[in-house]
């Protein structure tokens, strides 16, 4: 019983290995360009609203990319896109 529980530990890692290097080497960014719209609790959504969604997901993408190229030059090059999109956003809103 108990070489059962080493085989399907040991599998479940092998498993969980091949998810994280799939998502790691991946073609896709991992990056969404899709708002997801909110409603207020009257139903309408406001322009202010659309702004702080919009910040919102270019913010996120921005800390994702900024953890998944946490090396100095790396994040230079691959986040500069992203933080320029937070940063316009962000002078839009202010």
């Amino acid at each position: 019983m108990g070489h059962m529980f080493l085989l399907s530990t040991s599998s479940s890692c092998t498993l969980i290995w091949f998810i994280f290097l799939n998502c790691l080497f991946s073609s896709s960014d991992g990056l969404t360009e899709d708002i997801v719209p909110l409603k207020n609790p009257g139903g309408a959504s406001s322009d202010c609203e659309e702004m702080l969604i919009s910040f919102a997901v270019a913010s996120g993408n921005f800390t994702y990319c900024t953890i998944r190229n946490a090396r100095p030059i790396t994040l230079c090059k691959k986040c500069v896109k992203t933080y320029l999109t937070v940063r316009q956003i962000y002078k839009d809103i202010s």
